[in-house]
């Protein structure tokens, strides 16, 4: 009898410390603009310490991260968050040697306020776990007029 309830108390602490204790947490969550309009497209990027971890933006400004399959997940803890999104003026599409973009490339323009390129400047962070992965991101930034020296792919 002793030994059932030994082996049953062992099965039981074993259980608890191998199943979703892993301390990582799946995060989904969506950018919007001040507007509550979301940000069509581009990267959060979430950093602690060493670790960094990229969650894609789609149009509907939504992302995820650590969800790429059942188990996955991001430690828990608080995130500094930037955002990376750029777009070409005007939607027509730059020719970019080395096939790289660079977001002070004249021909690109970020979607969102520069200090939030950058996790040393951009004031958001990211608590794992939270009710409300909500990003906002100020106002849209206007598209720049054309650049008359720029070669436009057609």
């Amino acid at each position: 009898m002793r030994f059932q309830i030994f082996c049953s108390l062992v099965f039981a602490l074993m259980v608890v410390l191998f199943s979703g204790c892993s301390g990582n947490v799946p995060v989904r969550g969506q950018v919007v603009f001040d507007d509550d309009t979301p940000l069509e497209s581009g990267i959060v990027v979430c950093t602690s310490g060493k670790e960094e971890y990229l969650g894609r933006i789609d149009s509907d400004g939504k992302f995820s991260m650590g969800v790429l399959k059942d188990g996955t997940g991001i430690p828990k803890g608080t995130y500094e968050v930037c955002i990376r999104a750029a777009n070409a003026p005007t939607g027509r599409i730059v020719k970019l040697s080395g096939g790289g973009m660079e977001m002070d490339d004249p021909e690109l323009y970020s979607l969102v306020a520069k200090p939030l390129t950058d996790n040393a400047t951009s004031g958001l962070t990211l608590t794992v776990p939270s009710e409300d992965y909500t990003l906002k991101v100020g106002q849209r930034q206007p598209v720049p007029p054309p650049n008359p020296k720029a070669k436009y792919v057609k």
